[in-house]
Order: structure tokens, then C-alpha cells, then sequence
């Protein structure tokens, strides 16, 4: 592994022996600011695509600036610089040959922190509150509801002593036009494009001691020309609208918490001689034993997916009239996916959930994205280790398949392939040396499934239908050590 330049070092060290000993916000008057800054290093073995195998050193920052203009009127922004999607950048080598190229080591100017947000946020009453500028939606823990990336609209909401309602509005892709500085090769695609649509959410939530349900609805609603966009369908398409209803609910048993999440997709894109409906559905539940120092749980995902015809495997547009795959972005216009992308935790390695330059492994699906949740059926077992408030730990053992066979080519016929991705066993661990510093450790082995090790003739299959990593290498090891500091 290629040799740090002193000055980086020393630059590194000095901000965390400063952030160890600071706490974690700092304020001066009117103004308050914050700074998250993390360091971690990553292996990555067994990830066979061009010589993905890997060691390197990563970093990404955070700073956020508040200022209270007036009694309830606050001004706030915040900065960073991570690698692509998120990942953190590479401090330690020349490049990295990741699922989508290669992603080089970032220098100078690539490092001058981006805006992530900014606006201004109007109490109006003690529970009535408003924000306008680059932001988005208040999180609330779901995955059909929120989402990675600020745009430019409007929210407001109001709380109550039991239930909050809340009011969303933005212009997809904007932001993307006015992101100023430079950018890695990793990172172009990342772009604004010539968008013309508005997103569109209200999320309603009630609680008693015992329990809590949410509900929501959104669309998005796209009119970009058809020249515009970039689609996974023959058609032509002018007009899409893809929306999605959420309803979610906690109970907190004696022994037992419980969550659920079910969403379904509605709506639907037409063109002048075409028309395709959404239908695509997710469903989450989890639960886990408390009382004790272990404690076990479990989880299940299933997000539905797209069965493709043969006719469609050898077109690789094919054109469909009903999408069933489980959408937050719309398969009729793929280059919304810089804009608007959901907050997904899975397997760790299967999905790329980590901050480890990898992308996650490919399966089949409309969106070639492995982090996107469609077309999986994910099974987890957990148990959680808390020891006092500084240590928290997790194992997990996830057992994964897709919703709906893909298919592919062997002996010159058209075959459905096995559902089979596969198992994997994770671990998270943190401690928190001192209020503003932490480590934490995470790592997965991931033993690849019988879609992987399917014998195909099809040697160039289109991302829908993707080949393993590599015939010969069917288990994969990922393991990530992180430093983070607050201010």
C-alpha cells in the first residue's frame, strides 16, 4: 500500500487529537456550527471484477453552519466531501477499480467540501414550523419514505403531543445543475440533466406509550420529454407519474419490539402510442428481544421485482405494460436516481451498506443498482450486544434470493436461472472512546449463491441480468475500520 505524504498525516492527526478532547457542538453567540469528520481503513478480498481486490485508506467530512437570525428564523447549511454515492474517498492509492471503473485517489481540489443543504428554517408556533431551500424531508426511519439527496422545495409540519403531520414539495434534479467545484470520474454521473418534474409528500404519524403508526403518500410526477430521459422500456414517454403509499407501525411489547413497513407503488407513465401502471410493493418486519445484555431478533425484506419474458431477454428494452418492480425513482426515467434514492441498510456486502468503496453485488433488476430494494427476498437472524452505553454490537446471518427468477442463455435456448444469491454473515461493532470520538468495525462474509454459479452462454448479458463477479470466486470478504470525530 502506497506511503501517506507527511503533510496529510500530520493534517489528520492534528484534527483528531483537537476532536478527541472537544465536545460536540461548538457555538458563539448567534452562530453554532458542527464538524463530523471520519477516517477509515478497508479491506476488500475475494471481489474479483478487473482486480477489484483492495486495501486502502478513505475519509469523508461533514461541517453544518446554523445561525439564529431572529427569535424562531434560522439560517443553516452544511457542507461535505465524501467519495462516490456516498462512499468515502480514497486517501491511500493511486485508483481503486470499483463495479463502475476505476476511482482515483482524490487530490486538491477535489477535496473542497460540497453543499449538501441550506435554507431557512421558521418556527411559527412551538409545533408549527417551515424550511425553503436545498433540503429534504425530515427522516422518520422508513425506507418507502425517505431519501438520500436535498433538493430545492419546501416543507413544513406541525407536531402535537400525540401525532405530527408533515408536507413536502421539490424539484428533482436541480441541485445537481448548480453543484459547483471539481469532480472525479467517479462522480459525472452525477449531473444535472434536463429534469422537469416535482416531488410531491405528506407523512402523518400518531403515537400512544405503547405504539406508533405512520402513513404517508408521495408522487413524483415527471413530464421530461422523451429525448430527456433515459428508459429501460420501448415506448415513448411524455408524461410519468409514479406514486407511492406507506403505512408503518411499532409495537413495544414487555419482552418484544416490532416494526413493519409496507409500501405500494401506483400510478403509471404513457407516451402517445404506449401505457405502463406501477405496481411494484415492498413489505419490512423486524423485531428484537430485549431485557437482557443479548439480544436476539430478526428481519425480513421482500421488495418485489420484474419477471422478464424471453422475447424481452433478447431486446433487453422489452416493452411492458405493468412495472412490478418495488420504484422510489422510475424505471421510465433512470437519470432521476442522482436525485431521488432511498436510505437502505441490508447485507452489508450483498447491497454495498457500508462506506467501503463497493458498490454491492450485482443482481438481477430493472435499476442495476445492488443498494436499490427491488427484486430481493432477505432473511436475517440478529443479536444484539449492549454493554453500557459506550458498546453496541451486532451479528447477523442474512439468507437472500430474488423475488422473481431472471433468465439466461444456455445451449441456445432461454432459461430461467435460480433464485438462489446466496448467504451472509455480518458484524457491527462501536465504542465511544470520549463524547466526540468513536471506532467502529464492520464486516461481512458473503458466500455467493446458485445464480452465481449457474453455467450461461450468454457471455455480454445486459445489467438486468447480470453475470457473477467472477465464475471462480464464490465467497467474498469485506472489512471496514472507522474513526469518527465530532465538534
Amino acid at each position: 500500500m502506497r506511503q501517506l505524504p507527511i503533510g496529510r498525516v500530520a493534517a489528520i492527526a492534528a484534527i483528531a487529537v483537537l476532536s478527541v478532547a472537544a465536545v460536540p457542538s461548538v457555538s458563539a453567540g448567534r452562530l453554532a456550527f458542527s464538524v463530523w469528520l471520519r477516517l477509515g481503513a478497508y479491506e476488500l478480498a475475494g471481489f474479483s471484477m478487473d482486480g477489484m481486490d483492495s486495501r486502502y485508506i478513505g475519509a469523508q467530512g461533514r461541517l453544518g453552519l446554523e445561525y439564529a437570525a431572529a427569535p424562531g428564523l434560522t439560517l443553516f447549511a452544511t457542507a461535505g466531501r465524501r467519495g462516490p454515492s456516498g462512499y468515502d474517498g480514497p486517501l491511500s492509492r493511486r485508483y481503486l477499480t470499483a463495479q463502475y471503473g476505476r476511482v482515483h485517489r482524490f487530490t486538491g481540489g477535489q477535496w473542497w467540501p460540497r453543499v449538501e443543504s441550506a435554507g431557512i428554517d421558521w418556527r411559527v408556533t412551538g409545533n408549527i414550523w417551515a424550511q425553503a431551500g436545498m433540503i429534504k424531508p425530515l427522516e422518520t426511519g422508513l425506507i418507502s419514505v425517505d431519501q438520500k439527496f436535498a433538493n430545492f422545495g419546501l416543507s413544513g409540519g406541525a407536531a402535537f403531543p400525540r401525532g405530527f403531520v408533515r408536507f413536502h414539495w421539490d424539484k428533482p434534479d436541480l441541485n445537481n445543475r448548480w453543484d459547483l467545484g471539481e469532480k472525479t470520474d467517479g462522480e459525472l454521473f452525477f449531473e444535472g440533466d434536463d429534469t422537469r418534474a416535482d416531488f410531491l409528500q405528506g407523512v402523518a404519524g400518531a403515537n400512544g406509550r405503547r405504539w406508533s403508526v405512520t402513513a404517508g403518500l408521495s408522487a413524483l410526477i415527471d413530464r421530461t420529454p422523451p429525448d430527456r430521459r433515459v428508459a429501460w422500456f420501448g415506448q415513448q414517454i411524455n408524461r410519468d407519474v409514479l406514486g407511492l403509499a406507506t403505512v408503518a407501525g411499532t409495537w413495544r411489547c414487555p419482552l418484544l419490539d416490532l416494526r413493519t413497513e409496507y409500501a405500494r407503488n401506483f400510478g403509471r407513465a404513457s407516451g402517445p402510442m404506449a401505457e405502463m401502471r406501477h405496481e411494484g410493493w415492498f413489505v419490512q418486519a423486524e423485531g428484537r428481544f430485549r431485557g437482557l445484555w443479548v439480544e436476539p431478533g430478526f428481519r425480513v425484506i421482500r421488495a418485489t421485482g420484474q419477471q422478464m419474458s424471453k422475447v424481452g431477454y433478447f431486446s433487453g428494452r422489452p416493452e411492458i405494460s405493468t412495472n412490478r418492480a418495488f420504484s422510489v425513482y422510475s424505471p421510465a426515467n433512470l437519470l432521476l436516481f442522482d436525485t431521488r434514492y432511498p436510505i437502505f441498510v441490508g447485507p452489508y456486502i450483498m447491497t454495498g451498506s457500508g462506506y467501503a468503496l463497493n458498490y454491492g453485488i450485482m443482481r438481477p433488476g430493472l435499476f442495476g443498482d445492488p443498494h436499490v430494494p427491488e427484486n430481493l427476498r432477505a432473511n436475517a437472524l440478529t443479536v444484539d450486544i449492549n454493554r453500557g452505553a459506550r458498546f453496541t454490537a451486532q451479528i447477523a446471518w442474512w439468507r437472500m434470493e430474488t423475488d422473481v427468477p431472471a433468465v439466461g442463455m444456455r445451449g441456445g435456448a432461454v432459461i430461467n436461472l435460480p433464485r438462489d444469491l446466496g448467504e451472509e454473515w455480518n458484524v457491527y461493532a462501536r465504542y465511544q472512546v470520549t463524547p466526540s470520538c468513536s471506532v467502529n468495525i464492520i464486516g461481512g462474509v458473503l458466500e455467493l449463491g446458485d445464480y452465481y454459479r449457474a453455467k450461461r452462454d450468454d457471455l455480454n448479458p445486459y445489467w438486468i441480468f447480470p453475470l457473477p463477479p467472477d465464475q471462480s470466486s464464490e465467497r467474498m470478504y469485506q472489512l471496514e475500520i472507522g474513526w469518527e470525530w465530532m465538534l
